[in-house]
């Protein structure tokens, strides 16, 4: 899922390098006014560029802490309203069981933390808030 994500999210990366390319190349080939105006959307694609990048790594992230079988950690305030119950649900777990990690916490529970946890990785974005990573297989 997370590999498939990273996949996923990769290749939106490559689609704006593409797309900023292409735009770097006609302010190359047009000197006119409109040429400049692209200057612009050059350095917004840029910005959007290393947003999407800090989103992959935060999903790197993510996907080794899965894989080491963490302990889980406090959702990270991205501004959405649910970190505080995400946070209070988890102290509440931690308490019971012990250190909740991936492998050893509520099996719902932590599948659907994988995906808050996900979900923030974009929510903590400038560009990239309302981005979903399974649109693709939603729509289809």
């Amino acid at each position: 899922m997370l590999e498939q994500a990273i996949k996923d999210v990769e290749c939106t990366l490559q689609c704006l390098a593409t797309e900023r390319s292409l735009l770097f190349l006609h302010n190359q080939h047009n000197q006119s006014i409109f040429a400049m105006d692209n200057s612009e959307d050059i350095m917004q694609l840029d910005d959007k560029i290393r947003d999407l990048e800090r989103c992959v790594d935060r999903i790197e992230l993510l996907l080794s802490e899965v894989r080491s079988n963490f302990t889980l950690q406090p959702i990270k305030d991205d501004g959405e309203r649910d970190v505080l119950s995400w946070n209070r649900k988890l102290q509440h777990i931690n308490r019971g069981e012990g250190s909740c990690t991936f492998s050893t916490g509520p099996t719902l529970f932590v599948e659907a933390y994988v995906y808050r946890r996900l979900k923030g990785c974009f929510a903590q974005s400038t560009f990239w808030k309302e981005h979903d990573v399974f649109f693709e297989r939603k729509v289809n």
